[in-house]
């Protein structure tokens, strides 16, 4: 099982190659067996964003969404109480983005890594990541 941070999940999908090579054969390798997911809050997040301008879709939201995890074969894992425990005890100098800390939170409770370009999550060495 691996987990896919926003960024990794939204490029990955519309533009294969702006994703690492490393990244791109670790998820591919996990989509056979089925053991790609994402964060419930990725889906906020892209809503978010949408409703910003800040993403354009070729379809409408809903329908855009839907397709990105199904057709993948994602699984959506919910912010749960221990999501939501693990992300309020990572340390101080972890990055205070309240989606960087619950969707690391995520990895951290399911034991898996995270596939992510950050920098400053990757740079914390609190989970294991992928890029």
């Amino acid at each position: 099982m691996i987990l896919l941070d926003t960024h990794v999940w939204v490029r990955g999908a519309s533009d294969k190659d702006s994703i690492s090579k490393r990244a791109a054969s670790v998820i591919r390798r996990h989509e056979r067996s089925g053991g790609v997911g994402i964060s419930a809050l990725s889906l906020w997040e892209v809503a978010f964003l949408h409703r910003r301008g800040r993403i354009k879709t070729p379809e409408p939201l809903r329908e855009w969404l839907l397709f990105l995890t199904h057709a993948a074969g994602l699984v959506v894992h919910p912010i749960s109480l221990d999501v939501s425990l693990a992300a309020a005890s990572l340390p101080a100098a972890f990055p205070s983005d309240p989606s960087d800390r619950l969707i690391t939170a995520t990895a951290i409770v399911l034991g898996c890594p995270l596939v992510t370009a950050d920098e400053r999550i990757r740079a914390a060495k609190v989970v294991e990541t992928i890029w």
